[in-house]
């Protein structure tokens, strides 16, 4: 046992024969180990296996805390949008948080002096109010200055980088689309006091389905998963409507609206030509004609994406 951590020595001198290897590993790893000042040991029984032992010196900073995983916290959501709210809703119930939802920032605002919680998250692009006037309006509350509440900006905005929402006083931005594991780990980072790598950015891994897209945010729950696909479908064919009617009537700030509140969603679930089609109709100041041309393009392809969607729900018997 000794032995084997001298140099260019084996156990078994076939070893270097059949795979290869010259006997150096284990020696390099204990002088790794004593000039760290630790140490390499062996134990060994025939027949049964050895038993390799590292053992390290740990000095504990005495400023540092214990990691501190956020178990029962209760984080408040506010998002317009009935659909991604049940996403980042059920992606924290997956982890025990606890939650209160609220589809309008004033409504939060209001009802969070009352209510204690740990963290909020927040949409930015909201009719009512958006994500930054809502930090500011909290900002101005003595509750909100005297609690040291933490808030995170979950937005498919793209007109705005990290120092914008640093600045602010966003404690951290998740972009759309997101899963759940980024949105757990980026509240991990938060609540630990790592805020500058919680700043994070991640497009789910792209498998073609919607339906795996948003299995994540609910695996155990395949009503909740049918039930969020099915008003998708009938939010997004009500929404083309409308938005249809809004280049009819040549209202462009209804356009930039209905193409935004479409666009998040259709990007979460990987449609990414829809969404970059919508995103283009929100953030480009096109001509009338333009626009109308450019629905021609965008209406088939949600049509035909919403039909496959539904070819995928479980169609309750009347």
């Amino acid at each position: 046992m000794q032995l084997i951590f001298e140099e260019f020595t084996q156990a078994d001198e076939t070893v270097e024969k059949r795979f290869g290897g010259t006997g150096l590993g284990l020696t390099i790893s204990k002088r790794m180990a004593e000039i760290l000042g630790g140490q390499l040991s062996v134990t060994s029984s025939a027949g049964n296996g050895s038993t390799f032992t590292l053992e390290l010196p740990l000095m504990l900073d005495p400023n540092s805390q214990a990691y501190l995983d956020p178990v029962n916290f209760t984080v408040a959501i506010v998002d317009d949008d009935p659909n991604l709210l049940t996403l980042t809703t059920e992606a924290l119930k997956a982890k025990n948080y606890k939650t209160l939802t609220f589809l309008s920032a004033r409504e939060a605002l209001t009802k969070l002096e009352k209510t204690p919680v740990d963290m909020i998250l927040t949409d930015i692009q909201m009719p009512d109010m958006n994500g930054f006037e809502f930090l500011e309006q909290l900002q101005q509350k003595q509750w909100f200055r005297d609690s040291n509440r933490r808030i995170i900006a979950i937005t498919g905005r793209t007109d705005a980088n990290e120092e914008d929402y640093k600045e602010a006083g966003f404690s951290a931005v998740v972009r759309k689309p997101y899963t759940p594991k980024l949105l757990h780990e980026t509240i991990l980072r938060v609540v630990n006091n790592h805020p500058n790598e919680s700043i994070a950015f991640e497009i789910p891994p792209d498998d073609g389905s919607p339906i795996k897209r948003l299995q994540q945010f609910f695996p155990n729950d395949a009503t909740a998963l049918q039930s969020v696909l099915k008003t998708f479908v009938l939010d997004a064919n009500a929404n083309l409507q409308l938005l249809e009617q809004a280049i009819a009537t040549k209202e462009a700030e209804k356009v930039k609206q209905g193409a935004h509140k479409m666009a998040t969603m259709f990007r979460q679930l990987g449609a990414d030509i829809i969404g970059k089609l919508l995103m283009d109709l929100e953030l480009t100041d096109f001509s009338d004609k333009e626009l109308s041309e450019r629905f021609q393009e965008l209406r088939p392809i949600v049509v035909s994406a919403l039909a496959d969607i539904e070819k995928e729900l479980i169609i309750e018997p009347i």
